[in-house]
This record gives C-alpha cells, structure tokens and sequence, in this order.
C-alpha cells in the first residue's frame, strides 16, 4: 500500500508538472508559436511509445531476476540494454537530420531546427526507459516516483529559463533533450555496481537473444 500511494504522487506530481510545463509555454510563447509547440508534442508522444515498450519489457526482466533471487544482474542489464539501444537512437537521429526540411515544410514550422532536437530528444528519451524499467522491475517505488517527478521539475525549470532567453520553439524542443540526458545519467549511477553472476547473464540472453559477452 505503502509503494502503491509513493507512486502515486510521484506520477501526480509529474503530472501536473506538465500540466504547469505547458500553461508557461503557452503563456510565454502565445497561440501562434505554441501551435508549432502542438505539433512537436504530437510527434514526441508518438516516439515516446518506445520507451515505454522498453520500460514493460525491462521491468519483466528484472523482475525475472529478483524471482530467481538473482538481483546481481541489474546493472549488466542496464549497461548492456544501452548498448543495444544506442545504434538505433544514433540511426534515428539520423533519419531525423534528413527529414527535419521536409516535415518543417510540411507542418509549416518557421525553422527545421526543433525537428533536428526533437528527433535527438525522443532518442535520449528512449534511454529514460532503461533505469525506470529496472527500478519498476525491482520495485524500487520511491526511487521511480522520484526520477518521473524530477523529470517533470527539470523541464518545468528549463523551459521558463530558455523561452525567456528568446529560444521559442527550439528552446521547447531542446528542454526535454536536456533534462531526459541529465535524469539517465543520474539514475544510472545510482544503481549500485555489483558483480554479475552467470545466471544473470546468460537470462538476459535467453529472453532477448543479446550477445553475453563481458
């Protein structure tokens, strides 16, 4: 009950985050260029169904392992899954790059610039999926509450500096890029470092077919 209502305001908490990140926006930005703002949201929400795919599919692998009594495993998974991801993120920020005039042009943005940020913003939030995927899977409530709160406090943060500093759209694009690298690396290093048995390992390889080499 007590991990239950943690979460709770933790997603609380980040929920009205947003709801004040995008009434700043709004405020500071006005009807016209927050209209470009609606559509990089869209795109982002679209994106970000990645990242939550790999939260479910990190948080059963994880979980797997606690079941086992195996909780020697988690950093592996963590640094291996990064690794696994970063070929993709890197190939989308690519695609990205490429596609940034044409989609500009096409949802009639006044620069493809926040196309080039969002782009690498939805590839660093996919990488936000790998700690809360193994804390969702060890039941770390707090820490999880904690990461999806502070996320929302960062970009609230950030937003209100850079819209007042004249970045506008790009500034918009850029926020969640910055506060989705700084929250991974955090979280990743508070994950503690222990040594990974076989067991571990060769699990991760079994469910999802990734070389085990170390």
């Amino acid at each position: 009950m007590r991990q239950n209502l943690v979460l709770f305001v933790g997603g609380l908490v980040a929920g009205f985050g947003g709801f004040v990140y995008h009434a700043i926006a709004g405020r500071i930005l006005g009807p016209a260029l927050y209209g470009e703002v609606a559509s990089l949201v869209a795109l982002y929400t679209v994106g970000g169904v990645v990242n939550l795919i790999l939260i479910l599919v990190l948080a059963r692998y994880t979980a797997t392992l606690e079941a086992r009594g195996d909780t020697s495993g988690e950093r592996y998974v963590i640094l291996r899954t990064l690794q696994v991801l970063a070929l993709p993120a890197l190939a989308f920020l690519v695609l990205a790059a490429i596609l940034s005039l044409p989609a500009a042009a096409f949802l009639n943005l006044r620069s493809p610039l926040p196309l080039f940020w969002l782009g690498a913003a939805i590839a660093v939030f996919w990488f936000t999926a790998v700690p809360r995927g193994v804390l969702q899977g060890t039941q770390r409530f707090t820490a999880l509450s904690l990461n999806l709160s502070l996320e929302l406090i960062a970009r609230t943060s950030l937003v209100f500096v850079l819209l007042k500093v004249g970045l506008a759209v790009v500034g918009m694009a850029a926020v969640p890029l910055a506060a989705g690298t700084a929250l991974t690396i955090a979280a990743v290093r508070l994950i503690p470092s222990r040594r990974v048995r076989d067991g571990g390992g060769l699990l991760v390889t079994r469910c999802a077919r990734w070389p085990a080499s170390r």
